[in-house]
């Protein structure tokens, strides 16, 4: 019976729903170990509002290679300690796990990393010039940096040139649309889905937007305006600093607005200033929450929440999208990401059931007669089945 269970096992795609989208990185670290073929390379298929490709600031680099040093420290439990873990678990795939190609397709809101293609490194960075032929030379202050001068990499200043170890990140940038994908393709790849790609806030907006949309509104638009002029600087970090001060000035009330509109130059952003001086004088509370919130303004967010219909349409083009592909997907990770504020939790339920129906009439077909039989495993990691894996399923 456990031989005919496994064999089944082997036919079947394995889909794990997880809450906070780094848990998905310990179920594909388990894949790779079962199916050593992929180590000789695979693909990255991601539907998300962000790209996750984030720097550690906090993580050694070591723990990539080694994601358990030991029982109590783990690459997995130090992205769970950090605010930023869930945008930081996909480098370490490239750089210690075999993945070659990463395809991001993302909403069309979305900006953080450049449409097309790039090319960039990713390695370990040890402030030495001393070589390093192996993980096992590295120590606790080795840490991993790109050689992408991008603001996305420019802002947390994780940029660096002299890197050891390194690997190539081939990064395709893409909207949601039909024939977005090579068909012809047979390399092994993995599917991953993140919830918020259909529906996304920036939980940092939703607050300020609870209080005031208006106001939420206006300090979005400067926010965005204001670092376009710094990106087209040849001192984009320089001049993004001195944008963060003037608006800081005019929130803690420093100033009026004046340091603001200088940045600004010809840009008129006079009512702008007046409309939110109006509403801070009537929710000064709102003053602090801006000024923690300045450098996450940028992150995509619906004001308006599309309705169900429109989600339902969007699944159903990603849908249409991923059946273009001829092989199956070695993997299907799904992140939920609503107790983080990214999905509202008002719709994540009903999102994910569609998202699945679509998935098992994909890959399993409308008529699958049981679970036994369902070319579908799938593993539900989060609430009261947190801590499920695919050897438990």
């Amino acid at each position: 019976m456990s031989r005919q269970s496994g064999s089944r096992q082997e036919l079947q795609t394995p889909l794990v729903v997880v809450e906070s989208h780094q848990h998905v990185l310990e179920h594909i670290h388990h894949v790779l170990r079962k199916n050593r073929g992929l180590l000789k390379g695979w693909n990255l298929v991601h539907y998300d509002a962000h790209p996750d490709m984030a720097c550690s600031l906090t993580i050694p680099a070591n723990f990539c290679f080694a994601p358990r040093l030991d029982e109590t420290n783990s690459l997995y439990d130090r992205l769970d300690e950090t605010s930023t873990g869930i945008s930081e678990w996909i480098l370490p795939l490239f750089l210690a796990a075999s993945l070659q190609n990463i395809h991001w397709i993302k909403p069309i809101f979305s900006q953080q990393l450049p449409m097309g293609i790039s090319t960039f490194n990713v390695g370990v960075f040890t402030g030495t010039q001393e070589k390093v032929e192996s993980f096992l030379e590295l120590n606790d202050r080795a840490v991993v940096r790109v050689d992408f001068n991008h603001p996305y990499y420019m802002d947390d200043k994780v940029v660096e040139n002299n890197l050891h170890l390194t690997k190539k990140v081939n990064l395709k940038v893409s909207h949601a649309e039909e024939g977005v994908f090579d068909s012809e393709t047979t390399a092994p790849w993995m599917l991953d889905i993140c919830l918020d790609y259909f529906v996304c806030q920036n939980p940092f907006v939703t607050d300020i937007q609870n209080i005031d949309e208006e106001f939420s509104k206006v300090v979005v638009s400067l926010q965005q305006k204001g670092t376009a002029i710094a990106q087209e600087s040849n001192e984009y970090l320089l001049r993004r600093d001195q944008f963060f001060n003037a608006f800081r000035s005019f929130l803690l009330k420093t100033d009026q607005g004046q340091k603001l509109k200088q940045y600004f130059g010809k840009q008129d952003i006079g009512k702008d200033v007046k409309d939110l001086q109006e509403i801070l004088f009537k929710y000064p509370k709102l003053r602090e929450m801006t000024v923690d919130a300045l450098p996450y303004l940028s992150m995509p967010h619906n004001f308006q929440l599309p309705s169900l219909d429109v989600i339902e349409e969007s699944v159903n083009l990603a849908i249409r999208e991923i059946q273009t592909i001829k092989n199956r997907p070695f993997l299907i990770t799904i992140a939920r990401s609503s107790d983080d504020g990214f999905c509202p939790q008002s719709l994540v339920d009903k999102l994910q059931s569609y998202l699945l129906e679509k998935l098992h009439a994909l890959y399993c077909g409308d008529d699958c007669p049981n679970r036994n039989r369902c070319k579908l495993r799938i593993i539900r990691d989060y609430g009261e089945w947190e801590g499920s894996t695919l050897e438990m399923a």
